[in-house]
């Protein structure tokens, strides 16, 4: 079995286009736990009673190779490796690995036999078959927080004296996002958050140089921090709070 270090990264995963308007065309990540912050985000807001908002992707790693799908975000999509489980999902069926549980394996058979021609049909040049295709690609690449997160783990140092340390990952503007709906208290000392502060805070959380790249919705969060209402400020303030925490 290939190790997770041994797999292709992920160089970048673009959003290119979505029914929810908690995303934007072109929007961009470096890892599958940053996209997966935005998704959760976006699946709050999802419609109800079983609707769900079509969202396109696409994904590019570091070798250029690139998987292209959309995902539906449903109200069940809040927490979990969202982008991950979809994709992993899809490919093991398309592999024939797995069998979901609305078939009948005599019927994934037929389908796949169906794929098979079709994949072989508009890839004349490619010498697998579309199901060893979805395999290869399950084994030769990194899908998820899971693989990104025992890469890591494979990749850190280890001496007879220490534990394996992973390197805690940066926090994005999208967490800060996550979080606005905490139901925790803002404390104190923090009520008198205003821009400097919270640009002192962003380079503590990790956002350092990239601050002024940031969306303009979260600038403009930061902009306006002091003059809020203060029901909104103070689930922003709590937020930053425990984000804070969640760094140490």
């Amino acid at each position: 079995m290939t190790k997770s270090s041994e797999k292709k990264t992920v160089r970048e995963i673009k959003i290119q286009w979505s029914e929810s308007a908690r995303l934007r065309d072109g929007q961009t990540f470096g890892s599958f736990a940053e996209a997966n912050v935005a998704l959760r985000f976006a699946a709050q807001d999802a419609p109800e009673g079983g609707a769900y908002d079509k969202t396109g992707f696409l994904m590019t790693y570091e070798d250029g190779e690139t998987y292209e799908g959309r995902i539906d975000l449903t109200r069940k999509m809040t927490t979990g490796d969202v982008l991950g489980d979809h994709v992993r999902g899809f490919q093991s069926t398309r592999s024939g690995r797995v069998c979901p549980p609305h078939l009948t394996p005599a019927r994934l058979e037929e389908m796949l036999s169906v794929y098979d021609a079709s994949f072989a049909k508009d890839n004349p040049e490619e010498t697998r078959t579309g199901r060893e295709v979805a395999g290869d690609f399950l084994d030769g690449y990194q899908i998820g927080e899971a693989d990104e997160a025992a890469a890591a783990a494979e990749r850190a140092p280890v001496t007879a004296e220490l534990p394996v340390v992973v390197a805690p990952r940066t926090l994005s503007a999208f967490d800060l996002f996550a979080c606005l709906d905490s139901k925790s208290e803002a404390p104190a000392e923090l009520d008198d958050l205003d821009r400097v502060v919270f640009e002192d805070l962003a380079e503590r959380i990790g956002f350092g140089d990239r601050f002024r790249a940031l969306p303009a919705d979260v600038r403009g969060l930061a902009t306006r921090l002091a003059g809020l209402e203060e029901g909104k400020r103070a689930k922003v303030l709590s937020a930053l709070d425990l984000l804070l925490s969640a760094v140490g």
